[in-house]
């Protein structure tokens, strides 16, 4: 009877917290890179740009790659690489920058906030 309740208890506790062992790995892409200088034209170009950019770097917009796997009720296995703030907010600037002059204008920062990835 005991060997049962043992048993019984080892079960409900792998079904009810979906594995016995977890490993959640992150990998950070390009974990020193500087900012590249920028410019805007207003304050307002800057702030609508920078807030735009952490809203979607907290998204998940810099997620490179996701996998995983795992064997049900045992093993379930995640990984992720992801850009460094600085690396994604240097990807934004060269999407954002259409002319490349180092400048973001008002439009420029517009147009960047209206357009997904």
């Amino acid at each position: 009877m005991k060997r049962r309740k043992t048993t019984f208890a080892f079960l409900a506790t792998a079904l009810l917290s979906g594995c016995l062992a977890t490993s959640n790995t992150t990998h950070v892409a390009e974990p020193h890179a500087a900012r590249v200088a920028v410019a805007f034209d207003t304050d307002a170009a800057m702030n609508t740009f920078i807030e735009d950019v952490r809203s979607r770097y907290r998204r998940g917009d810099a997620e490179l790659s996701k996998s995983s796997w795992g064997i049900p009720f045992i093993y379930g296995s995640s990984e992720r690489t992801v850009l460094s703030e600085n690396a994604y907010f240097n990807r934004q600037i060269a999407r954002a920058d259409l002319d490349a002059n180092g400048l973001i204008s008002d439009a420029e920062a517009d147009a960047y906030v209206r357009v997904e990835r």
